[in-house]
C-alpha cells in the first residue's frame, strides 16, 4: 500500500457523499474526511516548538479519543518526526535543495520538507537529540512495565511543551 491509500479512501468517501451536489464545500470536507493521526502529530510537534501545552494536549487527546493511535503509536510517530527534523538539519547543512532532501528522505512533497524544516528551526540539534534520548528512555520504561504507556507519553509531551 502506498502513502496515498488513505487519501484516496477519504477522497472516494467525499465524492460519494457529494455525488448529487454541484460543488464540494469545506463543510462537506469537515463532515466526511477523517483527519489522519499524522497531521495531528505534526500539530503536537508544532505545539512543543511553540511551548504551547494546551495545543499539544488537545491534539493528543483527540488522537486518543478517536482511537486512531494508542499512546505507544503516538510515541513512535513523534519519535519519527524528531528523527526527520534531525535528518533535515543534517541535509540542510550540506546545502541540499528542498527537492534533493525530499528525494533522499523519500517524502511525498516539497511541502513536507518545508513544514518539517520550519518546525525544526525551533530546536537545536542538541535539543532534538535530548528529546530522542528521552523518547527511547520512555519507550523502554513502558516495555519494562515501569510506566503505563499513557502516563509515559503524557509526561514526555508535558516536559517538552512547557
Amino acid at each position: 500500500p502506498s502513502n496515498m491509500d488513505p487519501m484516496e479512501k477519504e477522497l472516494t468517501k467525499l465524492i460519494d457523499y457529494c455525488w448529487e451536489k454541484d460543488s464540494i464545500t469545506i463543510d462537506d470536507v469537515r463532515a466526511i474526511v477523517t483527519e489522519q493521526p499524522e497531521s495531528r502529530i505534526f500539530e503536537m510537534i508544532s505545539g512543543i516548538a511553540e511551548k504551547n501545552p494546551a495545543k499539544v494536549m488537545k491534539n493528543y487527546h483527540s488522537i486518543i479519543a478517536d482511537k486512531s493511535e494508542k499512546p505507544l503509536g503516538i510515541l513512535a510517530l513523534i519519535t519519527n518526526q524528531f528523527r526527520q527534523m534531525l535528518w533535515i538539519k543534517a541535509l540542510r547543512s550540506k546545502n541540499l535543495s528542498r527537492e534533493e532532501i525530499r528525494a533522499k528522505m523519500k517524502l511525498r512533497s516539497d511541502g513536507q520538507v518545508y513544514r518539517i524544516s520550519e518546525v525544526a528551526q525551533n530546536f537545536s540539534e542538541e535539543q532534538i537529540n535530548d528529546i530522542l534520548s528521552d523518547m527511547i528512555y520512555y519507550d523502554e520504561a513502558i516495555k519494562q512495565g515501569n510506566f503505563s504507556d499513557r502516563m509515559a507519553v503524557e509526561m514526555l509531551i508535558v516536559k517538552y511543551s512547557k
